[in-house]
Order: C-alpha cells, then sequence, then structure tokens
C-alpha cells in the first residue's frame, strides 16, 4: 500500500511540473478511470484493484500539492518581481563561493529591499563577481545593480529551469557589493566551508594544473576552474560523469570506510551506521549537496539500517522510497535537474540488467584483480539506461564511451579512495603531501591523456540533433515490458549490495 503511495507522489510531482493548473481535470480523468474499472472487471477484481487506485491516487495528489507548494509567490515581496530594475539590496551570502575561470558566483538569500522601494522582501538571487571577491558564507552584504531573469538557455540546456530547480529567479552580474556584517550563519557549516578552503588550497599547492582542477572536480565538485577544452573530451568520451561527485564515487568511500571500521576497528554495525550517517551529511554540505551523491548516501544508509534491523529491501521499494526523501525537501529537482533524472535512472540499470547482461557477455574472463566482465555489463547497464536521454538533452552520442569507461573504471576506486586520504593527511599531517600528490597526479594524468586520446579520434562522438521525447517515451516502455516478461524486478542492487561488508 505505501508503495503506491510513493509511485503516486512521484507521479504527482511529474504531472504537476506540466500540468500545475489543471488538478481538476486530473481528477476527473481519475473518476472516470475508476467507473471504467469498475464497468470493465469483475467484482471480486474490482474490489481489489479500487482500493490500490484510490491510494494510488492520494499519492498523487500529496506530489501535487507538495510541488505547487514549493513555487514562489512572486509579488512585490519577493526579489524576482524586481527583475529587469536597477535596485538596491540586503541578502545574506548562504553557501561557499562557486569559484570559475570567469570569477565568482555567490548565492544570496535576500532580506530587504532599499530602493526603488524599502521592504521586507525573500528569494534567492546568484551573484556573478569577479574573482578577486573575498565575499565568504554568513556574510550580510548590499547590493546595488540591474536584476534580471535567467536566461532561458545556456547552450543546449534550459538554464532558467535548471536554476529554478534549486529556487534562484534572479541574477545579477558584476554587481556593486559591500560587506556589512560576518558570520550570521550557521557556524557548524562556517566550519566546514573553511575546512573546504583549505582542502582546495592544499590541493593546488600539492598539484599541478589541469590536475589540480580534475581532483578538485571529483572530490570537492568544482568544475568551474576546469579547462573547457577538458570539458569537452570528458563529454566526447562518455566520461563527463567522473568530473561530479557521483553516486557510485560516494559509494566508494562509503564502501572504504565501512572495510575500515569492520576489518580494523572491529566497530559493530549500529555504531557503523551512526558514522556514517554523520560522515554523509558532513561530506554532503562540503561537496554542495548534489542529487547523485545525496541518493546513494540516503540508499547506503537505508540498505545498513536494513541490516541492523534484519531487515531486507526490495530493490524498486529501495530506489522509489529515495526519491521520495529528495523530491519531499526539493521536489523540482525530478523535472529540472538533469543530474537527478541521470542518476536514478543509472541506477535503474544496475538493478535490472547485470543478471539478463551476464549470460551475453559470459565469454569474458572474470578474473580477481581485474572482473572484466564486470565492468562491462555493468558499464553497459547504466548506459543502456541513461543514452535516450542523454540523447535528448544533448542531442549528441558518445560512440566510444563503452570503450572509456572500461579503461577507466579499475582506476576509480583507487584514485578517489587516494583523494580521500589526501584530503585527509594534509590537514592534520602536511607531511604526506608530497607522498601522496604523486600517485594522484598519475591518475589524474592517466584520466587527462586518455580522454585527450579518445576524444581525437574520427567519429567518436554522433551529433544527432533535437530527439523527441515521444521516442524516449517509447523506449522505456519497451524497457518496462521487457522486465515485466524476465520476471527479475527483485534483484538487489550491485551499487549497494556490498558496501558493509560481513564480518
Amino acid at each position: 500500500m505505501i508503495f503506491w503511495v510513493l509511485v503516486g507522489f512521484i507521479l504527482g510531482i511529474a504531472s504537476a511540473s506540466f500540468w500545475g493548473a489543471y488538478f481538476f481535470t486530473l481528477f476527473i480523468i481519475f473518476l472516470f478511470g475508476l467507473i471504467l474499472i469498475a464497468l470493465i472487471f469483475p467484482l471480486a477484481a474490482f474490489k481489489k484493484i479500487a482500493p490500490l487506485v484510490v491510494i494510488f491516487f492520494f499519492g498523487f495528489s500529496l506530489g501535487f500539492w507538495r510541488f505547487n507548494l514549493d513555487l514562489p509567490k512572486i509579488d512585490e515581496n519577493h526579489l524576482a518581481f524586481y527583475n529587469g530594475q536597477k535596485i538596491v539590496w540586503r541578502g545574506e551570502i548562504i553557501s561557499a563561493p562557486e569559484v570559475k575561470i570567469t570569477g565568482k558566483n555567490y548565492l544570496v538569500s535576500a532580506l530587504e529591499i532599499k530602493n526603488p522601494v524599502d521592504r521586507k522582501i525573500a528569494g534567492r538571487a546568484l551573484i556573478s563577481m569577479p574573482f578577486y571577491a573575498d565575499f565568504k558564507y554568513g556574510d550580510l552584504v548590499e547590493i546595488s545593480g540591474s536584476l534580471m531573469s535567467p536566461p532561458v538557455s545556456s547552450g543546449i540546456l534550459n538554464y532558467q529551469e535548471y536554476l529554478a530547480g534549486k529556487n534562484i529567479y534572479s541574477q545579477m552580474f558584476d554587481p556593486e557589493a559591500i560587506r556589512l556584517a560576518s558570520g550570521r550563519g550557521f557556524s557548524g557549516l562556517a566550519f566546514i566551508y573553511d575546512l573546504r578552503d583549505k582542502i582546495n588550497a592544499s590541493f593546488q599547492k600539492y598539484l599541478t594544473e589541469p590536475q589540480t582542477s580534475l581532483g578538485l572536480a571529483m572530490f570537492l565538485g568544482e568544475q568551474g576552474l576546469l579547462p573547457i577544452s577538458t570539458k569537452t573530451d570528458f563529454n566526447t568520451t562518455g566520461l563527463s560523469h567522473i568530473l561530479a561527485i557521483s553516486g557510485s564515487n560516494f559509494a566508494i568511500i562509503m564502501s572504504f570506510l565501512s572495510l575500515v571500521l569492520i576489518r580494523l576497528g572491529r566497530v559493530s554495525r549500529r555504531k557503523i551506521f551512526y558514522f556514517l550517517l554523520f560522515f554523509s551529511i558532513f561530506y554532503l554540505a562540503i561537496i554542495g549537496w548534489p542529487p547523485s551523491a545525496v541518493r546513494s548516501a540516503i540508499m547506503i544508509l537505508i540498505f545498513i539500517l536494513g541490516q541492523m534491523f534484519g531487515r531486507k529491501f526490495n530493490s524498486v521499494r529501495l530506489i522509489v522510497l529515495t526519491a521520495c526523501l529528495m523530491l519531499l525537501f526539493q521536489p523540482q529537482l525530478l523535472v529540472f535537474d538533469i543530474g537527478f533524472q541521470l542518476s536514478f535512472l543509472a541506477v535503474f540499470g544496475l538493478c535490472f540488467l547485470p543478471p539478463v547482461l551476464m549470460k551475453f557477455f559470459s565469454f569474458l574472463p572474470n578474473y580477481r584483480f581485474f572482473p572484466f566482465r564486470t565492468y562491462a555489463v555493468t558499464t553497459l547497464s547504466a548506459q543502456i539506461f541513461t543514452i535516450p536521454l542523454i540523447i535528448y538533452y544533448f542531442g549528441n552520442l558518445s560512440l566510444i564511451s563503452f570503450l572509456a569507461n572500461l579503461l577507466v573504471l579499475p582506476i576509480m576506486p583507487i584514485f578517489f579512495i587516494a583523494l580521500l586520504l589526501f584530503a585527509v593527511l594534509i590537514i592534520f599531517l602536511p607531511i604526506f603531501g608530497t607522498i601522496l600528490s604523486w600517485p594522484i597526479w598519475v591518475m589524474a594524468s592517466y584520466l587527462l591523456f586518455l580522454t585527450k586520446f579518445l576524444s581525437a579520434w574520427p567519429g567518436a562522438n554522433l551529433k544527432l540533433g533535437s530527439f523527441s521525447f515521444i521516442w524516449i517515451f517509447v523506449f522505456y516502455f519497451l524497457l518496462i515490458i521487457f522486465f515485466m516478461k524476465q520476471n527479475i524486478s527483485r534483484i538487489k542492487i550491485g551499487e549497494i549490495q556490498e558496501i558493509v561488508p560481513e564480518k
């Protein structure tokens, strides 16, 4: 019963994203469908189906209501009301700055507007300032300049919708800004952001470019300093996912910490859960709560919690529960955040496809220290589920993505654990900085060389142009039919199956 409420909640959010003003119409369709079911099915079957339909629509209504509740009321009390005007306003910086090659972006929460009117206001704005700006989290600032709506598109993506998913509806470029006060934010976050700055400085001290920017992108999620040519190479080879804090990278850290605590510390599972919960919140705050990492953290923690109480989770139910928990706090992620969509699709691929593909790749070796067959199957499983959406959004297809991922996957756990150890040890034991920087530099150089080499291959990237959403729907509908016939809905998720090894 609860499962269908959760499914309805997700579909309610999706429907509200497109038809937010037509709930009454959808309610009429629901009633018509219920009557149709009553006419088609026998009374005994109707008595079984009707409660599920009603429960589903209850969840659907909750999702519809939650999405609309999250939408701001744009009036004179909201910052976005003044888009297109030159204004003077005050706000508080509520996150660490996003450092880019062209400057810094600050997320500012509005408190009051001073000109053209004087009143309390709400809302958020993304403020772009020169690279030398030295504002920090918790600063109270007075800003003067032209406020504008985010552009509808930035390249191939709808940038306005992307920012809307983060509840940002205004932008400013190179405004005049004055610090009025400091230290207004939460002291715990201020400590975390200061620690982030120290890690950033240590990477720049011990590594050279572009290895530094690659390490910062993979460990802290800072992609702003990566050269455009490097980003293009990673996109062309289908490896752009490793530039972000992906769910798999987060799972590597959690698995490593669990292994250390169990094998070396002999820590009980209950204590491991609390430690990983604290670490997840701490690390997610450092990297800015990216959806893929949040998804991975929630699924892993629920899985471990289930082990503590002797419960096993069905994979689909775990995925749906995780999505609902995230959408409960940020409902606009579902439609407006591509990372959220691709992350969950990749997990669905890893959940369903490996048992099927293992039969077709049985000829490949699966050595203990190089499980080639496993790498091939997991790579293809994630790609089959995500490629249609990638084509829809980006209009191109990497023809060497499968090969590139096979060449990268073996070193990713080692590379990410090395980044973690480097970031921790250089804070407490700086002497290890030089020692650990060398293997990191070698592995980063390998990734940079590989992407540069493969992206230069003729035909590495196929331009497909626009791609109708109808074909996306057809593709996933056929996948659902295929899995229903295969009857493999209860396969465990490989990504988290071994996250806490048995003693």
